[in-house]
């Protein structure tokens, strides 16, 4: 009987011991870490400007001129269009995302991008401006 009690206490001391030592399985990294890995990309169909202008989500993008019928400088340029709008994009060229007349170029396709950044006197400023699909 004594060592049945002995063997019983043991195991319930070891079963305890695991419950106080073992981990939660939680992440106890710091809050702006945890706060870092919650952040995520806005992933909707940017419509229509705010009023404070700031843009953040998928936008049509191409040359204003060759396939979004862009009225401002005459020539290739980088445009987005929010809406029935277009806005010249600066911070980003037409020729920094590839060969602008290659198949997948903007002058001969219409493609589509994230895109974070702000709306100013009828100008995109690109804070990033990130091509969807296509060739990498």
């Amino acid at each position: 009987m004594c060592k049945k009690v002995i063997s019983n206490i043991i195991i319930l001391s070891l079963f305890i011991t695991t419950l106080v030592i073992a981990d939660c399985g939680a992440d106890h990294s710091s809050s702006k870490d945890a706060e870092k890995s919650k952040q995520t990309r806005v992933n909707s169909l940017v419509t229509s400007v705010p009023d404070n202008g700031n843009i953040e989500g998928i936008v049509i993008t191409s040359c204003g001129q060759c396939k979004l019928g862009y009225k401002g400088k005459p020539g290739c340029s980088l445009t987005i269009k929010i809406g029935e709008s277009i806005y010249p994009v600066e911070g980003t060229g037409i020729h920094d995302h590839g060969d602008a007349h290659g198949v997948e170029g903007f002058c001969s396709a219409v493609r589509v991008a994230w895109v974070k950044g702000k709306i100013k006197k009828k100008i995109f400023s690109a804070e990033s401006f990130d091509l969807i699909g296509g060739p990498e």
